[in-house]
């Protein structure tokens, strides 16, 4: 006698799809050369006060905490 539970627990799987879709073709990145200069200070700065706030709150072992 079954009451079903293990029917009713089984995993279904679907067959793969024939065809594979790889979404929209993306533009290329922007090139370093074809950026603003300002935008291009501006990031440079950022990532460099980035560092530096990351290599400040570093532990002397070398990990971070938070």
């Amino acid at each position: 006698m079954s009451s079903g539970w293990l029917e009713s627990r089984r995993i279904r799987f679907d067959p793969s799809h024939g065809a594979v879709s790889h979404g929209p073709t993306l533009p290329r990145p922007t090139s370093w050369d074809d950026l603003d200069a300002t935008f291009r200070e501006r990031l440079e700065n950022s990532i460099a006060r980035s560092r530096d706030y990351l290599l400040a709150i570093q532990h002397d072992e070398g990990y971070w905490v938070g």
